[in-house]
């Protein structure tokens, strides 16, 4: 907690006591201390910021809406440097990326399977985006990468940063084989004989593919239960 103006206990199953005004003493397990006390204690055994982490009560990156939070392959994006960040798909051509990261100015520096991009430079405000349209060339639409370069605003002596995106997905054409079963007889952890008996069998689906992406909640593919499905891909 940052911060609060008030506290509601509707249902605790602990032994702490905690009365709305925080004004009386806090009981647990025959011990006592008041609020304030106790929170001095908490704040002791919090271990302290990483240099240059966000503080979530003060840094106004740490109040910005859903839409500014990204995972990336390293991780929660933080905003404190330049990011490359698809717009929506990142199977979209031409392709959307937005640029993101601190104020400053930034510029394409390199790129190889791009036919032509929308812009050749620009800037960021403070806590603001840019964006840029990559068209890749024939033949490379799944084997590309752009690099830009970002220099920080004015009063600033950090060096400049190169950063980029690559799109690398070869194509290969699955032979995809869907088996499904109706209860735990067949089921993997269950009986392994089973289930390897159900993969030699007849598939309930038989289709060509460019992915194997099969993660999904709703709609499904027709034919193909929304649970106990088994794939086969060579």
């Amino acid at each position: 907690m940052v911060r609060g103006d008030s506290m509601y206990v509707l249902a605790d199953t602990s032994r702490w006591t905690i009365d709305t005004s925080g004004q009386v003493p806090i009981r647990s397990g025959g011990s006592e201390a008041s609020l304030p006390r106790l929170a001095a204690a908490f704040m002791e055994l919090m271990s302290p910021n990483l240099a240059g982490a966000l503080n979530p009560g003060t840094d106004s990156l740490a109040r910005r809406g859903r839409s500014a939070i990204l995972v990336a392959e390293w991780g929660p994006y933080d905003w404190r440097s330049p990011l490359l960040w698809p717009r929506d798909s990142s199977r979209a051509n031409p392709l959307t990326l937005r640029v993101l990261g601190p104020a400053g100015r930034w510029r394409v520096v390199g790129r190889r399977g791009v036919a032509r991009v929308s812009r050749e430079s620009g800037s960021l405000s403070a806590l603001g985006t840019d964006s840029i349209v990559v068209t890749p060339a024939k033949g490379s639409e799944n084997d590309w990468d752009l690099t830009l370069e970002h220099v920080r605003g004015a009063g600033t002596r950090q060096p400049a940063t190169r950063f980029s995106y690559r799109r690398f997905e070869p194509a290969i054409d699955w032979n995809v084989r869907f088996f499904t079963w109706r209860d735990s007889t067949e089921d993997p952890p269950v009986n392994a004989d089973a289930f390897a008996a159900l993969l030699r069998g007849t598939p309930a689906l038989t289709r060509q593919a460019p992915r194997l992406d099969y993660m999904w909640y709703r709609p499904t593919i027709a034919g193909v239960s929304q649970e106990r499905f088994a794939i086969s891909a060579i």
